[in-house]
């Protein structure tokens, strides 16, 4: 995504979630009276297309933007989180600054929280740099969204403290989202086979 307001362009991520080509993506990459255009599964400012900013009225850091252009789009449904899903494995995804291939970053991580924090967030340690704002993150098998990448906190020392997520289940409703349909993680029980007599 690019969006442009006062000659100053904001580079980020968004992740289609609607089959008519809504796009969720983090506020911060859309200033206000920004002009957005976006291209899909690559960073080509030859094939980006123009992109509606749609009002939303949350307190939190994301926006929703549509293409301009009438037709189908492919899309991702969102995770419902519960508290097992903490430690559960991540990817988060999108277009570090300056790309250059073009194609899109994946990064391995966890769910360190599923609690949100003050700020509705929560942690990982998926590692995420300017430009992937606003970009997925993905579930474990890539068969939906937790939620999108905001950025990260850092400490007094200029130390990162954790890479914050805007969870996808917390506001699915105000931004229209729909399901994953297919199950994100699989809540399964260990077992141990060791014979407590031998250890084999």
């Amino acid at each position: 995504l690019e969006c442009t307001a006062g000659g100053v362009t904001h580079r980020g991520t968004g992740v289609v979630v609607s089959p008519k080509g809504l796009v969720l993506t983090a506020q911060h990459v859309v200033p206000k009276d920004a002009a957005c255009v976006g291209s899909i599964g690559l960073a080509d400012p030859n094939t980006a297309s123009r992109m509606i900013v749609r009002p939303t009225n949350l307190p939190v850091d994301a926006a929703l933007l549509q293409f301009a252009r009438q037709q189908p789009y492919a899309f991702v449904g969102y995770c419902d989180l519960e508290d097992w899903m903490v430690r559960r494995k991540i990817f988060v995804a999108g277009f570090p600054g300056n790309t250059e291939t073009g194609a899109p970053s994946y990064r391995e991580g966890v769910l360190s929280t599923v609690l949100p924090n003050a700020a509705g967030l929560l942690e990982t340690d998926g590692q995420t740099v300017a430009g992937m704002s606003g970009g997925p993150v993905f579930s474990n098998n890539l068969a939906g969204i937790v939620g999108i990448v905001i950025g990260a906190k850092f400490d007094s020392l200029g130390t990162v403290s954790f890479y914050g997520i805007l969870p996808a289940s917390a506001y699915a409703q105000a931004f229209g989202l729909t399901p994953s349909a297919k199950p994100c993680y699989h809540q399964h029980r260990e077992v141990d086979f060791t014979d407590p007599r031998t250890g084999t």
